[in-house]
């Protein structure tokens, strides 16, 4: 169903269902939500509706776990030298980490603080056609790229300026190590935090809906007292989400937890 929700509809204080672009109305005895709980209570509920210190609470969720991704066309794939070679054994390049150490994520992430692009940025990168060449022409491959961290607090207006020169940088990053990169790749498009901001609604494009921080962890998540964050001030409305606990992450587990809270309270 691709439709964009408007607004969560509410009655005597409960969650009723939701108001669809156009004015459509869905009601349903339980609304469940998988958005970051700041695009939820600040975007879809009018927040004189909830308490508070809980929407002040919300407000301070940190929303800057923001990347560049790009999507990238290859003539061949990268052959990477020297003690990189490794990488060139066998499936190896299907999901790989250039990450170096650490103290340069650190770094990057304080240049993100800052509002500039990472000088040397941090990438995942994965070329899932050598495990299924069905996903590309025969002989090319088709690869993703992510790099670590994204100056979301910079002004919007410089965001796109900004999005080139940090997939620029993964570029340079990759050629520094496989050196015929830069010049296998036939076609590209990189994708910047507003784009998954439009395309998902999570809060500046974060995808962890919400910074790990160890304030935020557990039955701390989003915020404190919210108990894993599945159930809401407002009754019948649930999250789902990766800001619910235990996290980001390919777990499946917030809507795992979120489906048991459902089921304790309807039973």
């Amino acid at each position: 169903m691709h439709t964009t929700i408007e607004k969560v509809l509410t009655e005597n204080g409960k969650a009723v269902g939701v108001e669809l672009r156009g004015g459509e109305r869905v009601t349903s005895g339980v609304t469940v939500s998988n958005l970051d709980h700041t695009a939820t209570f600040t975007g879809l509920m009018d927040e004189a509706d909830l308490p508070a210190d809980f929407i002040y609470a919300i407000k301070q969720i940190d929303h800057r776990g923001a990347y560049v991704q790009m999507q990238v066309a290859l003539e061949e794939l990268p052959e990477f030298t020297e003690e990189w070679s490794f990488l060139n054994e066998g499936e190896m390049r299907g999901q790989m980490g250039i990450f170096n150490s650490a103290e340069l994520l650190e770094r990057s992430w304080d240049q993100c603080r800052r509002g500039k692009v990472p000088d040397d940025v941090c990438v995942g990168f994965q070329i899932p056609s050598v495990l299924d060449d069905s996903l590309a022409p025969p002989g090319k491959h088709a690869a993703t790229l992510f790099a670590y961290h994204f100056p979301v607090t910079a002004p919007r207006s410089e965001h796109g300026k900004l999005k080139d020169v940090m997939g620029d940088r993964i570029i340079d990053k990759v050629t520094r190590y496989a050196p015929n990169f830069r010049e296998s790749i036939l076609h590209h498009a990189t994708f910047a935090p507003y784009h998954y901001e439009s395309m998902f609604g999570c809060t500046n494009g974060d995808f962890t809906h919400g910074l790990i921080h160890p304030e935020h962890l557990i039955e701390f998540r989003p915020v404190m007292g919210s108990d894993g964050g599945y159930r809401t001030p407002v009754p019948n409305l649930y999250m789902c989400g990766s800001g619910c606990a235990p996290g980001p992450g390919v777990t499946f587990l917030p809507g795992y937890n979120s489906a048991h809270a459902i089921l304790e309270d309807v039973a």
